[in-house]
């Protein structure tokens, strides 16, 4: 659900940056979490590939 493009963005910067920790915590402990660790990345791209975040980002 978008409502609008910066809130799609920074809800984007804020996935990556636990996407992040997540990653690190899963090569620190348990790599066979790394699978998992990475969907928050997934959700990141997904949130930011939005039509209209894109355009007000380049604008």
């Amino acid at each position: 659900m978008c409502f609008s493009a910066e809130a799609s963005f920074g809800l984007s910067v804020a996935l990556v940056s636990s996407g992040v920790y997540c990653v690190k915590s899963a090569l620190s402990k348990n790599r066979l979490l790394l699978p998992v660790a990475i969907i928050p990345f997934l959700f990141a791209i997904q949130q930011f590939s939005g039509e209209r975040s894109v355009k007000t980002i380049l604008a």
